[in-house]
């Protein structure tokens, strides 16, 4: 459960690995709170695809693979 803005909505796909709420929509919160509270399926497919979401596209590998990849394709130039 997060808020939308910043670099959130980056970490956080809205419905598959959580879920975003607008800033100060306090009914919202407390509506998506109460759903996972009574829905522990839903909570655990969420963490399970969190954790490959970051994985996947967050890890140092990546980052080193993403670098590498820019700094030859600056070299071809």
């Amino acid at each position: 459960m997060a808020t939308s803005g910043g670099g959130t909505n980056e970490l956080v796909e809205d419905g598959k690995t959580g879920y975003l709420t607008k800033i100060f929509d306090k009914d919202d919160l407390t509506e998506r709170i109460r759903y996972l509270i009574d829905n522990v399926d839903v909570r655990k497919s969420f963490g399970g695809e969190g954790k490959l979401r970051i994985e996947e596209s967050f890890s140092i590998k990546k980052m080193v693979d993403n670098y590498i990849k820019l700094y030859i394709s600056l070299l071809k130039k």
